[in-house]
């Protein structure tokens, strides 16, 4: 296949006449260049609005309803008064992308009432962790018994009303040389 190159004449008519060596060389040159870089650039960016954009929304669309938000109350017993209790399992709250809180109970200085929002795996996770009975700080916090108390204090419970909550854990004077395990 012979190349051609189109040649405007002072007259103002154009005609195409058979390329020179350089034109051809330069017509290769662009060729090579556009199926080398410009092309796959455009796919690239033809792919991710096709593909990736729909897919971003969906995905985000369908993780917020795969995800179950949910609120849960437990008691756990053990070494868990005066050994930076509340502040460790308000910390990995925090730390685990959850809200809640945590009271001490003035009748059982061995219990300790704390309430988990958020994510329903993240909360088992949370859960399974803290019942495993090992220590969650260098204080040796530890929870020997884990009860759930949802069927006591209801559904309408505001975690809030907690002494410690993911809203107010940093206003306190806490230890600061605890490390938490969780």
């Amino acid at each position: 296949m012979s190349r051609v190159a189109s040649r405007m004449y002072s007259t103002g008519t154009v005609r195409t006449v058979p390329a020179t060596r350089e034109e051809k060389f330069l017509q290769s040159a662009m060729r090579r260049h556009f199926t080398e870089h410009i092309r796959p650039r455009r796919l690239a960016l033809l792919f991710f609005l096709i593909w990736c954009i729909p897919l971003m929304f969906t995905s985000k669309v369908m993780c917020e309803a795969m995800s179950v938000q949910q609120q849960r109350s437990f008691r756990a017993f053990g070494k868990v008064q005066r050994v930076m209790f509340r502040q460790t399992i308000v910390q990995a709250i925090i730390k685990n992308g959850l809200q809640g809180g945590a009271s001490n109970r003035k009748d059982d200085r061995n219990a300790v009432d704390f309430t988990l929002v958020g994510d329903s795996d993240v909360i088992d996770n949370l859960v399974h962790r803290l019942g495993s009975g090992k220590e969650i700080n260098d204080w040796g916090a530890r929870v020997d018994k884990l009860v759930s108390i949802d069927d006591e204090i209801g559904k309408d419970f505001d975690w809030r009303s907690h002494k410690v909550t993911t809203d107010n854990v940093h206003t306190f004077n806490w230890n600061p040389n605890v490390k938490m395990y969780l």
